[in-house]
């Protein structure tokens, strides 16, 4: 009997090692699966192409979705993880720096700040009472790695920025003060 075919994109590179280990390890032949996520959108965006068939599975995509089934009572599945954390709560800072408070009046560095990262980032630092639109820091793009980030905080050219596991202990390893930040509620990953 054949393998089941699904064709499968992910917006987001982020979700990329999930379809990579999947696929190397085995689990979806293992499951009677054959899974391609290479498919191309040509000129169809990603919830047209589920809907007319070209693609079974969009990874990383429901806020559209959301808003699609409440306007238009489209009804989508939605596969959801358990995680509900923002992970991004590793504080890579410069020297001298102990809290999220002493970051009042200087500089951050976050990634895209109009991604989810750089949003829960505005967000955090809103709900400690550091208030980005009023100018209590300065929260500063720079596309790129996490490494390339923490690396300009080692530098001194900013004061600190936000990463995930394992930058944190690569950060320490170089040299880096590390604050571990609370946690905060976030829907992460839910489809």
């Amino acid at each position: 009997m054949a393998n089941r075919k699904l064709k499968i994109i992910y917006r987001s590179n982020s979700h990329a090692p999930l379809w990579l280990v999947a696929d190397k390890s085995g689990s979806w032949q293992k499951n009677g699966l054959d899974v391609d996520t290479s498919p191309q959108l040509i000129r169809e965006k990603a919830v047209e192409s589920l809907k007319n068939g070209h693609v079974d599975l969009i990874s990383g995509n429901h806020h559209n979705l959301y808003v699609r089934n409440a306007k238009n009572g489209e009804d989508f599945v939605h596969l959801a993880q358990a995680a509900n954390n923002w992970t991004e709560n590793k504080l890579v800072v410069s020297p001298g720096i102990g809290s999220v408070q002493e970051l009042r009046g200087k500089k951050i560095v976050a990634d895209k700040l109009t991604s989810h990262a750089g949003l829960n980032i505005w967000l955090f630092l809103k709900q400690e009472g550091l208030d980005v639109d009023r100018g209590d820091v300065e929260l500063i793009e720079m596309l790129g790695s996490s490494e390339e980030r923490w690396k300009r905080v080692v530098d001194g050219e900013f004061a600190g920025t936000f990463v995930t596991i394992p930058h944190d202990t690569r950060a320490a390893k170089a040299g880096a003060h590390v604050i571990t930040v609370r946690a905060m509620p976030m829907v992460r990953g839910v489809t």
